[in-house]
């Protein structure tokens, strides 16, 4: 079984969401909220729940689940999410930046102009703790890793700080064992 997709009878997923040709977009709020809202929408509207999360400046990790466990309706949620913010980034971009959106011109395909997100998203299920601890340290280090700051728990578009103090950060965090309480 591969581990480039979601299958029956694992409900725990790490993903990896990347701006096409690692473009740092999200370094601006903009852009970076038109993600948060959206993911902020499909937690309230979509039934998808986040365990851990960081936001970067190319990508973003997460772990997340359906809040059922639905694996059918964790893909559309997660199809239907990077359709709409791929539209609403590139939107925005129109607005914001001719050069830009020049950087988004898809040459590859012939079924649109411009690709926002590279090509998938790579979910990996999460099918023990040893590997949840392992892709929890992984998403919460990324940004020290990268050089953005010293301490994990500063940076603010992580979960980082939630795990550590219970504070909540710029998405709400939900546990897979308190599904009930979804």
């Amino acid at each position: 079984m591969s581990n480039y997709k979601i299958y029956k009878g694992t409900y725990l997923y790490f993903v990896t969401f990347t701006i096409n040709e690692h473009i740092p977009l999200f370094t601006n709020a903009v852009y970076r909220d038109i993600v948060i809202n959206s993911l902020k929408f499909s937690i309230e509207n979509r039934f998808l729940r986040i365990f851990a999360y960081v936001i970067m400046s190319t990508h973003m990790h997460l772990i997340i689940f359906d809040a059922q466990f639905d694996n059918q309706r964790l893909q559309k949620t997660i199809n239907e999410f990077r359709k709409f913010t791929g539209n609403a980034l590139l939107k925005q971009i129109k607005k914001d930046n001719q050069n830009l959106q020049e950087k988004f011109i898809e040459t590859r395909r012939t079924d649109r102009e411009h690709r926002i997100w590279a090509v998938g998203f790579h979910p990996i299920g999460i099918e023990n703790e040893k590997m949840l601890v392992q892709k929890i340290n992984y998403i919460h280090e990324n940004p020290v890793k990268a050089g953005l700051t010293e301490d994990p728990l500063t940076w603010i578009y992580s979960s980082a700080n939630y795990w550590e103090t219970g504070e909540e950060g710029a998405l709400p965090i939900h546990h897979y064992l308190d599904v009930g309480d979804c």
